[in-house]
C-alpha cells in the first residue's frame, strides 16, 4: 500500500483524538501515551488491512481499545502467575464505592455523543480553557459551553438515577 491515499497524514491528524481517548481509558497520562504509541505502531504494521475510503478514526479507535484491553488482560495474567499484587488491587475494607462510582461515571461518559464527551474531557480532565477547547473542536466558545453543559446534565441525571435507592 503506498501513501497516496493519505494514510500517514491521517495517522498524524488522528493522534490528538487518540490521546484524548487513551486518557479516558487509562486515566494516567504516561500510560495513555504508551497506549497511543502502541496503537500507532499496530496501525502502521497493519495498514495493509485498512480499506481506503472507510472511517480511519473508527478503525484507529478499535485498535486503541483492543490495545487497552490486551494490556489489562496481560497485567491480570502477570499478577496471577507471579503472585504479585499491586497496591491498587488489594482489598480495602469499605473502599469499593468510590471505584464503582468512577466506573459508572466513565460508562456514562462513553454513552455521550462524541462531540460532548470530547469537550467534557478537554475542559474537565485536560484543564483546557473554553477558548482552547473551541479551537481544538473547531467550533465557537458558546458551542463548547453548550456541549459541556449538556454533557454535565446528562451525567447528573444518569448518576442520580443509578444512585436512587431500590
Amino acid at each position: 500500500m503506498n501513501d497516496t491515499d493519505g494514510f500517514t497524514q491521517k495517522l498524524v491528524e488522528l493522534t490528538p483524538m487518540l490521546r484524548r481517548m487513551a486518557r479516558k481509558l487509562a486515566r494516567d497520562v504516561t500510560l495513555a501515551d504508551d497506549l497511543v504509541q502502541e496503537t500507532l505502531l499496530r496501525a502502521w504494521a497493519n495498514r495493509g488491512s485498512f480499506t481506503p475510503g472507510t472511517n480511519q478514526a473508527a478503525w484507529m479507535n478499535t485498535i486503541l481499545r483492543n490495545c487497552f484491553l490486551s494490556d489489562i488482560r496481560r497485567k491480570k495474567r502477570w499478577r496471577d502467575v507471579s503472585g504479585e499484587v499491586d497496591v491498587e488491587s488489594r482489598a480495602v475494607s469499605g473502599g469499593q464505592e468510590p471505584a464503582m462510582f468512577l466506573r459508572e461515571i466513565m460508562r456514562e461518559i462513553f454513552r455521550l455523543p462524541k462531540s460532548q464527551s470530547d469537550v467534557l474531557i478537554m475542559i474537565g480532565v485536560e484543564s483546557m480553557s473554553y477558548a482552547d477547547a473551541a479551537r481544538a473542536a473547531h467550533c465557537s466558545v458558546g458551542t463548547v459551553k453548550s456541549r459541556v453543559s449538556r454533557a454535565r446534565e446528562h451525567l447528573r441525571i444518569a448518576l442520580e438515577h443509578d444512585m436512587a435507592p431500590l
